[in-house]
């Protein structure tokens, strides 16, 4: 006689329905799954993500880094400061003395005018390592980047008296423009500048020597306007908005120019106090800041409208603020959110970096040498300095990969799980009692 089995065969399913079966009730069921090995697996995932120490980035983590050129004990060093370090993350040896830095539009390459050596030099600015040097004309004093239209790099060459237009792509010059004795400061006026000429953009340049504003299209290359500006103009800065520029001159003078119409709306401000030096501009306000390197101050202005139906311009009283600093301020740079400034101060070898809006100084940064120039941009991890802030970035999206990966896979398995628990599908395991009949 066979024994029967049928109570063991029932016993084991329910055995198996309690472990993890349909029988049990929604709460037992989830605490199933949630013992399950996927979702141990995923915990510890995430509680390694969590307590992974955080990745080193060069700039301390923060999403802007200032670039001033003529740090070092040569004055020959570019300096990378960071502005949640607050210090410098990175430095970097040049061949000879720099004089002017600028940016290209995506950030990602620094572009520094060397005059000696009559070239400009490309980095790449993740980095920091040279990529190539493009011929200028004589003297490379000021460079700008035209990111909107053309692409263009524009080098005001301070020894051959002319403006070279390079192309960033190739490195090649596409046009050399003669502009006048000692050009010595550029900007780009764009679209929403204030200009007429509709898909274009111009390029003002501060003609010290000939006492002029040299305003170039950055399509054409032709000149469209030359406009007289007594004092030896030295700097120019326009803002993005407002259809106002402002041209700095060695005799202490800003003087302000209609961007429409090519022509000189009055003196801004009169300090009288010697050449003034680079200049940039609050892009949230408006506000103009104006180094003085001889009264230890930075001017800060408020903007001026432009005319209206050919009205007089009416200049507000100025300057908004005055901000001192000590040691000589020769540059300023503003960051994009207009949260801060970086101010060098040429006879100290310091940077200050400033809260804009209290006009306070939060730190005073030791970069050595002579800084003359400043430029800031979005942070890129820099490798190999401050402890290598690429590898922290590349281990801490690897585990991050890792995390998103588990917690797919968990909710697919998871989804098949409740299907299964509800039936839908895999096989069902029969009721105790249920009997087939043939």
């Amino acid at each position: 006689m066979v024994p029967d089995r049928s109570d063991e065969r029932d016993v084991t399913a329910r055995g198996r329905r309690g472990a993890c079966g349909r029988a049990m009730d929604r709460r037992a069921a989830m605490s199933c799954v949630w013992r399950s090995r996927p979702a141990f697996v995923l915990i510890v995932l995430i509680a390694l993500f969590g307590m992974s120490p955080p990745a080193v980035r060069a700039d301390g983590g923060a999403p802007v880094v200032a670039y001033v050129l003529g740090a070092g004990a040569s004055g020959r060093d570019l300096a990378v400061i960071g502005i949640a370090a607050r210090k410098v993350v990175a430095r970097v040896a040049l061949d000879s003395l720099p004089a002017a830095i600028a940016l290209r539009g995506d950030s990602q390459v620094i572009y520094v005018a060397e005059p000696d050596a009559n070239h400009v030099l490309a980095l790449d600015a993740t980095t920091l390592r040279p990529q190539t040097t493009m011929a200028a004309g004589a003297g490379p004093d000021a460079l700008v980047v035209d990111t909107a239209v053309t692409g263009n790099l524009f080098v005001a060459d301070g020894a051959s008296d002319t403006v070279t237009v390079l192309d960033v792509g190739t490195g090649r010059v596409r046009a050399t423009v003669h502009v006048g004795a000692h050009p010595a400061g550029i900007a780009i006026a764009g679209q929403t500048s204030g200009i007429r000429e509709a898909g274009d953009a111009e390029v003002y340049v501060a003609v010290t020597g000939a006492n002029v504003v040299v305003v170039l299209s950055a399509s054409s290359r032709q000149i469209l306007a030359t406009i007289p500006v007594p004092g030896g103009p030295g700097s120019v800065v326009v803002p993005a908005t407002g259809g106002v520029a402002y041209v700095g001159t060695r005799s202490g003078t800003v003087v302000a120019v209609d961007v429409a119409t090519h022509t000189v709306l009055g003196v801004a401000l009169a300090l009288h106090s010697g050449a003034l030096g680079q200049m940039d501009y609050d892009a949230i306000t408006g506000q103009i800041y104006i180094p003085d390197a001889a009264g230890d101050v930075v001017n800060v202005l408020r903007p001026v409208p432009a005319p209206t139906g050919g009205g007089s311009p009416r200049f507000p009283s100025e300057p908004a603020a005055i901000y001192a600093l000590a040691g000589g301020p020769t540059a300023i740079a503003i960051t994009s959110d207009g949260a801060y400034g970086f101010v060098t101060a040429g006879r100290t070898g310091r940077v200050a970096m400033v809260d804009v809006a209290a006009h306070q100084t939060l730190a005073t940064i030791a970069v050595g040498g002579s800084p003359r120039a400043v430029v800031t941009g979005p942070y890129l991890p820099l490798v190999g300095a401050a402890g290598g802030g690429g590898a922290g970035i590349s281990r801490q999206a690897i585990l991050l990969g890792i995390v998103v990966f588990a917690l797919v896979a968990f909710i697919v398995w998871a989804l098949l799980a409740v299907l299964w628990w509800r039936g839908i599908i895999g096989r069902r395991v029969p009721d105790a009692g249920s009997s087939s009949e043939t």
